[in-house]
């Protein structure tokens, strides 16, 4: 049931999805029957927002019964298409993930989380990058002693390219965790490319993670908290996981201070 409205959701999904070629349905947009370009296309009108506010994205997958691993614009129909489907059995296990909309494109980000926890060694992570109010294990062996240890795989069956997100995992198990996604053979996808230039795979504590590089333009770096060796919050702020504004907390498993 869950696979039986793909064929729908392709058609739902935004201006840019792709078919189940591979090929930019967009791409033919603006084309008249000869082919020529009536002004859709490149060098034409300038790419319109597909968001204002988060409230215009909902969150998606490439089929009504799995966790979301992207976003797409609430206009596109996609709720409506999934209102009716049911699943067997219910996707279970997501990751707390919610949709934003960022520069005018639906984007699917970690929810923020309060915590008055402290963790010796960093919060736990779950599959989709997220920090979990919860501490990670000491005793887990690292998966990495060095970038290189890490490669950049797609995190879910559209991948940043068509859409979705990339995720970075020890070198050589890529297969196992693309097998372990268990992807149709024709997702549908937002098509829209949505890959962070600057991102690579990095080892960072001891696990691997698609992050750009260490800022360099001297700019503040944030208040880090809900670690041993971090002090309490300054008066008035409270710790958060996730804060959009600290992805350098985030990227070493911890809090950043924040206003509440």
């Amino acid at each position: 049931m869950k696979y039986a409205v793909r064929l729908s959701l392709a058609l739902l999904l935004v201006a840019g999805c792709t078919s189940s070629s591979g090929e930019n349905l967009a791409a033919d947009e603006g084309r008249d029957d000869d082919g020529s370009d009536s002004g859709g296309g490149a060098g034409g009108n300038p790419e319109v927002a597909e968001c204002d506010i988060a409230a215009d994205c909902v969150p998606a997958n490439s089929t009504c019964c799995e966790c979301p691993a992207f976003a797409v614009p609430a206009a596109s129909g996609y709720e409506e298409a999934c209102a009716d489907v049911a699943c067997d059995p219910e996707p279970a296990g997501c990751s707390a993930t919610e949709p934003a909309c960022t520069d005018g494109r639906c984007a699917l980000v970690c929810m923020q989380v309060l915590t008055e926890r402290i963790c010796p060694s960093g919060f736990a992570r779950d599959d989709f990058g997220c920090l979990l109010d919860a501490c990670a294990d000491a005793g887990d062996a690292a998966e990495c002693d060095r970038d290189e240890d890490c490669v950049e795989v797609p995190a879910d069956c559209c991948g940043c390219a068509a859409g979705g997100s990339d995720t970075a995992v020890p070198a050589g198990s890529e297969g196992d965790y693309h097998d372990g996604l268990n992807c149709p053979p024709a997702p549908s996808c937002p098509g829209v490319n949505v890959c962070d230039p600057e991102a690579a795979p990095r080892c960072i504590a001891g696990t691997c993670q698609l992050s750009p590089p260490p800022s360099s333009d001297g700019g503040a770096t944030s208040v880090l908290c809900g670690t041993a060796d971090s002090p309490p919050c300054p008066e008035g702020q409270v710790c958060v996981l996730n804060h959009p504004d600290a992805p350098d907390a985030t990227q070493v498993g911890a809090g950043s201070c924040q206003i509440p």
